[in-house]
C-alpha cells in the first residue's frame, strides 16, 4: 500500500483537508499532568483545542482524551505516592462522564479506594482548577497491578478469512469528519477496499462484520495510553 505512511493531512490522500487554526498536539504530550505543590492527591493538566470536539451542543474535551488522562494520572499517582517501584500498570478502567469538560486547565483529584499486594484501585476525578468548585466532569475507577501477575492470553476463534491489510485494504479519510471532530484525525484508518469505507464490506462478512485497522498519525506506534482514545474513536 503506497500511501500507508502518508499523514492524514497529505493533499493526495485528503484533498479537502483544511489546516486547523490550532496546533495538532500529540496525545502523549496532551495528557501530561503534574502534581500540584503541597498536594499528594491533586494533579493539573491542560486540555488543548485539538483534543476537543462538538459532539453535542457543547464544545468540550473528547471523551477518549478524558478517559486517558484519568487512567494515566492514576498510574502516575500510584508511582508517586503508593509504589515508587513503577511496576503498576492499568489492568481495568471504568469511567463515568458526568459533565462536558471545557478546554484549558483542569485538575485531577485522586483517592486510593483499595490497596493490595497485587491489585490497587484508585479513583480519579476530573474537576475544575478552582479548589472550591463542586463540579465533577468525569470520574473513573482505575485498577492497577503487575502485568506479570495479570497476563491473559486472548484467543479469539477465527470465524472467517480476515482481509489482508496490504492486499485487501486501503486508507480511508474524510475531511468533513476531521473538521467536525479533530481528534479523529489523530489516527490513520485502513479498511477493506471493495467499498472504500470503514463501516462494512460485501466481500468480508457483509453488514455483520466491520474490519478496521488503525495506526497513530503522529506517533510511530500505539502505546497503552491510546486504548481509551481508540475505544471512543473506532
Amino acid at each position: 500500500m503506497a500511501n500507508r505512511n502518508l499523514p492524514n493531512c497529505d493533499a493526495s490522500l485528503t484533498p479537502a483537508w483544511k489546516p486547523y487554526p490550532f496546533p495538532r498536539t500529540k496525545l502523549l504530550d496532551a495528557i501530561k499532568t503534574n502534581r500540584l505543590e503541597g498536594y499528594a492527591d491533586r494533579y493539573a493538566g491542560f486540555a488543548p483545542e485539538y483534543w476537543c470536539a462538538s459532539g453535542g451542543r457543547t464544545h468540550a474535551a473528547h471523551g477518549g482524551f478524558c478517559a486517558t488522562v484519568l487512567m494515566t494520572t492514576a498510574r502516575q499517582y500510584y508511582q508517586d505516592v503508593l509504589d515508587r517501584s513503577g511496576t503498576g500498570l492499568p489492568t481495568g478502567l471504568h469511567v463515568e462522564f458526568i459533565e462536558p469538560m471545557p478546554k484549558g486547565v483542569f485538575h485531577i483529584v485522586l483517592r486510593t479506594r483499595q490497596k493490595g499486594n497485587h491489585q490497587t484501585v484508585v479513583q480519579a476525578e476530573l474537576v475544575p482548577e478552582d479548589p472550591h468548585s463542586n463540579t465533577v466532569y468525569s470520574t473513573a475507577f482505575v485498577r492497577l497491578g503487575s502485568s506479570e501477575s495479570n497476563h491473559i492470553a486472548n484467543r479469539q476463534p477465527k470465524l472467517a478469512r480476515l482481509p489482508d491489510r496490504d492486499k485487501d485494504c486501503c486508507r480511508w479519510t474524510d475531511a468533513a469528519y476531521y473538521i467536525a471532530n479533530p481528534p479523529t484525525s489523530s489516527i490513520r484508518v485502513f479498511c477493506p477496499n471493495d467499498r472504500g469505507n470503514p463501516f462494512w464490506s460485501e466481500k468480508f462478512g457483509g453488514q455483520n462484520c466491520r474490519y478496521q485497522w488503525t495506526k497513530p498519525d503522529q506517533e510511530p506506534n500505539f502505546t497503552f495510553e491510546y486504548l481509551p482514545v481508540l475505544a471512543d474513536l473506532v
